[in-house]
């Protein structure tokens, strides 16, 4: 059984639970995500889990996502974020960086608004970006790379994380 980390906070607890592309599914579609989409970001959530980031709970790209963008796919910060998880040009190619298919693909879209386009793929570059923040920025933080990941240091953004993940975790219950 994977492990749910529970932002509490300044701390992390740890419960067990194990997450499924139904389950993410179930809860996108509660905040609206129209049912294709919301299947198709379930299972990019779930294979990036567990192929490229073992050590980041679904839970916490999904609290991410509703505290950056409330799952809704946008443009925001006067056209520099892109998407669910508001995105930065300097973020994705930090990514490609990386992961050769991420660099491959922000060529062939040109432009990085054009990201909006595919919320899979901001999914896919959201967590990864998370995992490396976490791994080779923050040295296994979780807090830090939460912090990191709105582009700073503060506490703000990580409790705004927080309540996110409380509120998801209403809706699951």
């Amino acid at each position: 059984m994977k492990k749910l980390f529970v932002l509490l906070g300044v701390g992390i607890i740890v419960l067990s639970f194990a997450w499924n592309s139904d389950q993410i599914t179930n809860l996108l579609v509660h905040y609206k995500i129209p049912f294709n989409r919301a299947q198709a970001i379930a299972e990019a959530i779930i294979e990036e889990h567990t192929q490229y980031c073992k050590e980041i709970d679904p839970l916490i790209v999904l609290a991410i996502m509703k505290a950056e963008s409330d799952f809704r796919n946008l443009v925001g910060d006067g056209g520099k974020a892109i998407g669910y998880m508001q995105l930065h040009a300097v973020a994705t190619w930090y990514v490609a960086n990386f992961y050769p298919s991420i660099r491959s693909f922000l060529i062939r879209i040109k432009h990085h608004s054009e990201l909006i386009k595919f919320p899979v793929m901001q999914i896919r570059i959201g967590y990864r970006y998370l995992c490396l923040l976490y791994k080779f920025v923050c040295e296994g933080d979780l807090v830090c790379a939460i912090k990191r990941f709105n582009g700073d240091d503060g506490w703000e953004y990580y409790m705004r994380v927080l309540k996110a993940q409380q509120k998801i975790l209403e809706v699951i219950q």
